[in-house]
């Protein structure tokens, strides 16, 4: 740090701001981060801190962004119940796939969730929209072969709601 408030050098900040990272110390490093110029990770620390305004806010600022960047902003914004519509206006034809995914956790947090099910990727997700939906059958079409501890749990309580007991239990053992 000395270094740097005699030189103005940033690469003099550089492993400052990562040791201030790894260790925990997210405030200092999105100081570091954001005084060096580098916004992700400066929206990393800040993500890590919770503060999600902040991470919107700098991303907001950032003219140029890649798809990376854009996806946190997009987070950002979820999170912080903004309106995505213009931030996806501008990823639509630039990384379509994450207009997609985003596009679906729109319709996923206004409860559409018919049109959540056509933009999500993730089986989960989309089985979920499905429950939402009362559509236990499509739920576990859609987990048919996963079997993570969410994915079974998931499956069970679909069976429940369509009353098969022993389907369920199948789910949840061992």
């Amino acid at each position: 740090r000395l270094t740097y408030s005699l030189t103005r050098d940033k690469s003099s900040i550089e492993r400052p701001r990562i040791v201030a990272y790894n260790l925990g110390d997210y405030r200092l490093a999105l100081y570091n981060f954001l005084e060096a110029g580098s916004a992700l990770y400066a929206v990393y620390s800040a993500v890590k801190l919770g503060d999600y305004a902040k991470a919107y806010q700098i991303l907001r600022d950032k003219p140029a962004k890649s798809k990376e960047e854009y996806e946190w902003y997009l987070e950002s914004a979820y999170w912080l119940d903004k309106d995505l519509g213009p931030i996806l206006a501008e990823v639509r034809n630039k990384y379509p796939e994450v207009y997609k995914e985003y596009t679906g956790w729109d319709y996923f947090k206004r409860g559409d969730w018919e049109n959540a099910v056509k933009h999500l990727e993730d089986p989960y997700y989309r089985a979920l929209a499905y429950f939402n939906m009362k559509n236990y059958q499509k739920v576990l079409d859609t987990l048919r072969n996963r079997n993570s501890p969410k994915d079974r749990v998931l499956k069970a309580k679909a069976a429940l709601f369509m009353g098969d007991m022993p389907l369920a239990r199948s789910f949840l053992t061992p």
